[in-house]
């Protein structure tokens, strides 16, 4: 049961990084578009 909770909270740390780094990959993106329009 608490190897179940820690695999979750892991799971949720990375989902919640990978997140992050897509949120940061697409404002950078818009902002290369943005500065090249």
């Amino acid at each position: 049961m608490e190897f179940y909770y820690w695999d979750n909270e892991r799971f949720i740390f990375i989902f919640m990084f990978c997140l992050f780094i897509i949120l940061f990959l697409i404002i950078d993106c818009r902002n290369h578009w943005k500065n090249n329009q």
